[in-house]
């Protein structure tokens, strides 16, 4: 939806992006970590998704980070590898949302970095972890873009392993807790 932007730092707003994507599973998001300057135009970054806002325009991460990464956490807890980071504003900011997307998405995010020559933006994607498998070339050995249906199907099974991983994770926790009973009652009987 090329006319919808969305500003996370507004609860209406918030609840509005939380609906549309919803109901909009497969659209794609372009984050602007923070709202730029009236003399700034971005509109052709929503060429790549909907524009969604995470902070107002003079946020600064001056002296405790500690309140920024809730908030970040929270704007950007929905990030998919899909969808795209805007770098504009405070360096500080750019990076710990670049960590924390890193953390959610593990490791496979896009970027859209703006070309002062061209005039435009440029997508640059990510593959920390060289978990997909394209006929393109991953960043780390000089390509710049995916296949993004192969990238959500990939980051799918990355998420079922992930999730049969905590089960396994968890039955091996129970069997250790099985075993304290069982020893604990041991003990227990001994002492009787």
């Amino acid at each position: 939806m090329k006319n919808t932007i969305f500003e996370l730092y507004k609860p209406q707003s918030l609840a509005d992006f939380l609906t549309f994507k919803k109901e909009n599973p497969d659209e794609s998001f372009v984050y602007v970590l923070q709202h730029p300057p009236e003399n700034i135009n971005i509109l052709t970054a929503a060429d790549f998704g909907t524009l969604v806002f995470c902070l107002p325009e003079k946020s600064q991460l001056i002296f405790s980070a500690s309140p920024f990464v809730r908030k970040m956490k929270k704007c950007l807890q929905n990030f998919e590898p899909r969808d795209f980071i805007l770098c504009l504003g405070d360096p500080a900011i750019i990076g710990l949302s670049t960590a924390i997307v890193h953390e959610v998405t593990m490791g496979l995010f896009n970027l859209l970095k703006w070309d002062r020559q061209e005039r435009r933006y440029y997508p640059l994607t990510f593959d920390m972890n060289n978990r997909l498998e394209t006929n393109r070339h991953s960043f780390a050995t000089g390509g710049s873009t995916i296949d993004i249906a192969n990238a959500d199907l990939t980051m799918s099974k990355i998420t079922v392993d992930r999730k049969k991983a905590d089960i396994k994770n968890m039955e091996q926790g129970i069997e250790d807790l099985r075993q304290q009973i069982k020893e604990s009652l041991k003990q227990t009987k001994k002492g009787e």
